[in-house]
């Protein structure tokens, strides 16, 4: 490993005092580092340059910064997708490689190759009207189609490979990648997905019908969204990882699958996702 390049979410505190101690620690172990303007606010010092320059120039990627940082980040990326480490600032999270609290640790791990890339498939969407498309996206956790008056419900039809599924009448719908289903599908009662099954959750959020549940469908399968009924105007929104806001009529097919290529994803090779998960839920088991 050549170089590493550092991008930070500028409103986390402890990001200082963690380049402090991490940056010389690499360099002492003979890596170059290259931050972003965000990581450079944090560090006075270091080479500082644009994101996408720093992409292009580090062989990985560190963020520093929550799961919200994570995505945020792995969006600038695309569709150019290093190995990305994630350190948390305050506490772990599902996607971070460790916690802030031992720079030097997490450096001599880096270097010394002590790590395991989990291949995170994303998901790949577009929006077509008449045929013609007009948005296309790519996900890391999910996607989520409400109403733009969050107080009405939608009414959504969902068909995999042609064959439908189910008209949802809910608040709203989450389709989601083994990496989201810890996230807001969980939060809606879908199931938790181990990020080595290649499969998609669709789940309702508090549908209108007791006997809706959350569907897992296969890694080759396409699913179809498309508004239904509802008054002539209705708009519904697509909210892309929680942040880009596509809006959505009655006119628009919503075509969502996996994407092709994976985010490689830097993990601790002595921490299952079992072992964070148990953590991160604090599952103890039964008092009884």
């Amino acid at each position: 490993m050549d170089c590493i390049g550092i991008t930070a979410n500028r409103g986390k505190n402890g990001a200082s005092g963690f380049l402090k101690r991490f940056v010389p620690a690499l360099e002492e172990r003979g890596v170059s580092v290259v931050l972003d303007e965000d990581a450079g606010a944090h560090f006075s010092g270091g080479r500082v340059v644009p994101f996408r320059e720093m992409v292009a120039a580090a062989d990985m990627v560190v963020v520093l910064g929550g799961d919200g940082t994570m995505l945020h980040s792995v969006h600038r990326m695309l569709p150019d997708l290093k190995p990305v480490i994630g350190v948390n600032v305050g506490t772990l999270g599902f996607l971070t490689f460790s916690t802030g609290d031992d720079p030097e640790e997490t450096a001599e791990a880096l270097v010394a190759g002590d790590y395991a890339i989990s291949e995170r498939r994303l998901l790949d969407g577009v929006v077509r009207r008449d045929g013609v498309e007009k948005a296309h996206f790519q996900a890391l956790n999910e996607v989520t189609l409400k109403h733009e008056n969050v107080a009405r419900m939608i009414s959504v039809e969902a068909s995999v490979r042609g064959d439908v599924l189910n008209r949802y009448h809910a608040d709203g719908l989450i389709v989601a990648t083994p990496t989201g289903s810890t996230a807001y599908s969980m939060s809606a009662g879908g199931p938790v997905v181990s990020p080595r099954s290649e499969v998609i959750v669709i789940t309702p959020i508090c549908p209108h019908a007791l006997s809706n549940r959350a569907v897992v469908v296969g890694d080759d399968e396409t699913i179809n969204l498309c508004g239904k009924g509802g008054e002539d105007g209705d708009t519904l929104v697509l909210a892309v990882d929680g942040h880009a806001r596509i809006p959505i009529t009655n006119a628009d097919v919503l075509e969502v699958r996996l994407a092709e290529n994976p985010l490689p994803l830097v993990m601790r090779s002595d921490r299952s996702f079992y072992e964070t998960l148990r953590l991160k839920l604090r599952w103890h088991g039964s008092n009884v």
